[in-house]
């Protein structure tokens, strides 16, 4: 093992080599150089790097030495390390080897003395290090938390988003189902009041067996529709102002738009113009009077329907329906009776009978009379 020694060159103590006597090799090994030549090496390339100030080659021959040594891991090697380190800027580096130096240097000797030098700009500067690096890692794990709170804010509000979707879908189900539902009870009552109005029909065709009905006809004939009004009430007073033969005639039906139709005479088509221009010089039928198909009539409005409005009518109640806007009027107190005709919001009317399982006999303006929800009229 080759034995080493400090030599002062440019204020600095340098190793030298003092190589032990050549002893004989062997034929075989002489093509090959020993490991003790290698450390040679490196130790001549320490030397050489130190006298040029080439700090990172310094810690190469250094690096090199401990791989061919490991017990050259001391002493003098360290405080170069720490010099070479220390000007390449690696604090940490510098710092271990130092400390390492000085923990067991001869306290006497030069590189003692230069190490403690060293040691006092390296330590602040490892203190900044450490410090820096404490900030750094604390910086991170603020980064690393916020990203943290953030990717739980992000799945927050995706979740929040879902349930929101979740439910706006849910809603419009909902809305789809009653909205069907609505349609289908709307159809079902449509069909009742239908079967109703032909029931009551036809159950007044019965008690008037003299009467002919005039709803149904065929192609072959019409009825001679002298005017057409939005309210039965209406309807009745265009028959009151009519002449009096053909005012006895004259007979009233419900339309499907909800309109009625007053006609005087059901009559074949070929005969009507001639008979519409009979009626116009005897009677004075309005011009736009005409010959109509009967089949939209929906029932025939018998004048014993009819109730006289009293001279001294004075309204009691008004209608008020906030869910429909209009409350039907009925041939009798439910919901199964016929409806005779639809008031709107604000119709004003009296009340000419007691409670019957909450329906009340009513009389309009226009003297229409039937049967309303009492829950749906507000006093006046």
């Amino acid at each position: 093992m080759p034995v080493m020694k400090l030599l002062p060159i440019a204020g600095l103590a340098l190793f030298s080599v003092l190589l032990s006597p050549v002893q004989p090799m062997p034929a075989a090994a002489q093509t090959a150089i020993s490991q003790d030549v290698e450390i040679d090496l490196e130790m001549a390339g320490l030397e050489r790097a130190i006298s040029r100030n080439d700090h990172a080659a310094v810690l190469g021959h250094i690096e090199a030495l401990r791989r061919l040594d490991p017990s050259l891991d001391a002493g003098e090697l360290r405080f170069f390390e720490a010099r070479a380190a220390w000007s390449l800027d690696q604090v940490d580096r510098a710092h271990d080897a130092l400390t390492r130096f000085l923990a067991g240097a001869d306290r006497e000797s030069a590189l003692y003395q230069e190490a403690l030098h060293l040691m006092l700009d390296v330590r602040p500067a490892k203190a900044a290090a450490d410090e820096e690096a404490r900030r750094r890692e604390a910086a991170a794990r603020e980064e690393a938390r916020r990203r943290e709170e953030e990717a739980r804010r992000r799945e927050e509000e995706a979740r929040r988003r879902e349930e929101a979707l979740r439910r706006e879908q849910a809603a419009r189900e909902e809305a789809l189902r009653r909205d069907q539902a609505a349609r289908e009870e709307a159809r079902l009552r449509a069909e009742e009041a239908e079967r109703q109005r032909a029931l009551a029909a036809q159950a007044a065709a019965a008690a008037r067996p003299d009467v002919p009905d005039w709803i149904g006809l065929g192609r072959d004939r019409c009825v001679l529709m002298v005017a057409s009004r939005r309210t039965v009430g209406e309807a009745r007073t265009f028959v009151r102002g009519m002449a009096g033969e053909l005012a006895d005639a004259a007979r009233i039906f419900e339309s499907g738009n909800g309109w009625f139709a007053v006609a005087v005479a059901a009559v074949r088509r070929d005969d009507a113009p001639a008979e519409l221009a009979r009626l116009g010089r005897q009677y004075g039928i309005p011009s736009d009077s005409f010959c109509s198909a009967t089949d939209r009539f929906v029932r025939e409005v018998f004048p014993d329907e009819a109730a006289p409005v009293p001279a001294d009518y004075v309204a009691t109640h008004r209608v008020y329906s906030q869910q429909s806007g209009y409350l039907n009027l009925r041939s009798g107190p439910g919901n199964d009776r016929p409806v005779i005709m639809r008031m709107d919001n604000g119709t004003e009317v009296v009340m000419v009978s007691d409670s019957v399982r909450g329906w009340v006999r009513i009389l309009t303006a226009d003297g229409q009379q039937g049967w309303a929800y009492s829950r749906y009229l507000e006093e006046l």
